[in-house]
């Protein structure tokens, strides 16, 4: 027997006879069963859901045939009238009148109500085998502390004043699916935090199941523990203040998430989660706000997206967020939306996303993620509004982008190498034509739009060689000169811009150049 002492228990004579009833079936090992309601569950928005039972309809007769005190309830399971048979206590139909009250007793046998109503019901530190709750109505569910051997179901009920599972630990899933859960004023939480589910360090052995249940509440679940998933798909959301997450489970530890669907009039937090394997983000925009997410140094395997899901999300924090691998319906132009930009620049998520896209052997995806992590560096700006970094600094980190994309495409310079050399070349040929290039030599008599044989002949795709390209002379250079102010100073134009480039171009390709 549990806590609950035997002197505590409502003497079997003076039992109402359906709370008779009730307890013999249960001494029996038998279904207690007051037969089904008019209530079940139904479609709602294209989900299944709560729509009531049989007390919602009931009249005054109906509702007295149904009544069972709730320490009769509470002794009954605490073996106040005898050790329990059978591996399960099922009980249908029943109105609980009080709070049942069953702190720190240890339930020999797993428990199912349903269609069953409560008042508030405190199963704090209770330990049970296993315990359902279907098409129920309840009024607060405490349940700090509880522990389940196998798994808690608490499918298409309406807790009329929300339920707080913090600290409890199942073996197996928790399963809330369907359920309606109102919210109630936490005395323990800041002025005007409305609370639906409260279930911070939930520990379960397998499914943390929310998915098509209405929460008019947050959603509370930080540092909860899921050996399989959470489960949010299709779930609702509603009620929460802009100053708070509508579903917080900051440092939640499950092996996927799924949030297809979710409809969230609020933002996610995720910071600090680890998800082992998939994180399914593709939720729907409710209400007047956009969810927002914030996976700060968070840790997933996969990220399965779509970029309708962005673009119905609000602002993203993906501060220190590592992840292995991401979805392939995501171009690199639509990452580049995903990716933070703003004031305060943060070089972590365009390192990742690159390093992700380098080992699936996107290099061409990585080197564009690169870039644009320089750009957004360079648009930086402190906190007082200044720019991040000194004129001189801004100048040539623009610089260094334009003429070697910074330092991820080489092949700029050498574009721009070939765009001084055709500049000369052409600039040079027209200079011929009008004999302002002459010999270097003074006693030549050559003039350079006519080739002779007493002195190198004038070609102005050579002489632009000789001026752009460093290091490798054809001889022009040594022989003819300009003659004019203005193609005196595209010569040296061209030979400070050509070799410059090419400096640059071979400094790039053989990797003297730092890519940061």
């Amino acid at each position: 027997m549990g806590s609950v002492e035997v002197a505590m228990v409502v003497p079997l004579e003076t039992l109402e006879p359906v709370e008779r009833a009730l307890v013999n079936a249960a001494l029996r090992g038998e279904r207690f069963d007051l037969g089904h309601g008019e209530g079940k569950v139904v479609q709602v928005d294209g989900h299944l859901g709560y729509s009531g039972a049989w007390w919602e309809s009931a009249d005054d007769q109906q509702q007295a045939d149904r009544r069972v005190r709730a320490d009769v309830l509470a002794g009954l399971l605490a073996g106040g009238y005898g050790e329990l048979p059978g591996p399960r206590v099922d009980i249908m139909g029943v109105n609980v009148l009080g709070d049942l009250q069953l702190a720190d007793v240890t339930v020999a046998r797993t428990v199912h109500f349903e269609e069953c109503r409560f008042g508030g019901v405190d199963l704090s530190r209770t330990a049970v085998p296993g315990l359902g709750m279907f098409v129920c109505s309840v009024g607060h569910l405490e349940a700090v502390g509880l522990s389940v051997r196998h798994s808690l179901w608490l499918t298409y009920n309406l807790f009329r004043a929300g339920l707080r599972l913090s600290e409890a630990s199942v073996g197996g899933s928790v399963e809330l699916q369907g359920s309606i859960v109102e919210g109630w004023a936490d005395p323990t939480e800041r002025p005007g935090t409305i609370s639906a589910l409260e279930a911070e360090r939930l520990v379960a052995g397998s499914l943390i199941g929310l998915s098509d249940t209405t929460f008019k509440g947050r959603v509370h679940i930080p540092y909860a523990e899921a050996g399989g998933w959470l489960h949010l798909g299709g779930a609702k959301v509603t009620g929460v203040p802009d100053s708070m997450p509508a579903v917080n489970a900051r440092g939640m530890k499950a092996a996927e998430a799924v949030l297809t669907d979710a409809r969230i009039d609020g933002s996610v937090d995720l910071s600090r989660a680890r998800i082992a394997s998939t994180v399914h983000w593709q939720p729907t925009p409710l209400g007047g706000r956009r969810p927002g997410a914030d996976f700060s140094h968070a840790q997933i395997g996969d990220l399965a997206d779509e970029p309708q899901a962005w673009v119905a999300s609000g602002p993203v924090t993906l501060t220190g967020l590592r992840y292995d691998h991401i979805d392939v319906r995501m171009t690199v132009k639509d990452r580049l939306s995903w990716l933070p930009t703003g004031r305060a620049f943060t070089p972590q998520p365009y390192e990742q996303l690159a390093r992700v896209y380098r080992a699936q052997g996107q290099e061409d995806a990585a080197r564009r993620i690169a870039i644009a992590k320089q750009r957004e560096r360079g648009r930086a700006r402190r906190r007082d509004g200044g720019h991040a970094m000194n004129l001189g600094r801004r100048m040539w980190h623009r610089l260094f982008g334009f003429v070697l994309g910074f330092g991820y495409q080489p092949w700029r310079a050498a574009v721009l190498l070939a765009a001084v050399f055709l500049v000369c070349a052409t600039a040079f040929g027209a200079a011929a034509h009008q004999g302002a290039i002459v010999p270097k030599d003074i006693k030549a008599t050559a003039v350079a739009a006519q080739c002779t044989s007493d002195y190198p002949c004038f070609n102005q795709w050579m002489y632009a060689f000789d001026v752009t390209i460093p290091l490798i002379s054809v001889g022009q250079d040594a022989n003819w000169r300009p003659d004019a102010a203005g193609y005196l100073a595209m010569f040296w134009a061209g030979r400070i811009l050509g070799w410059g480039f090419a400096t640059l171009a071979v400094a790039a390709l053989t990797g003297l150049v730092r890519k940061e």
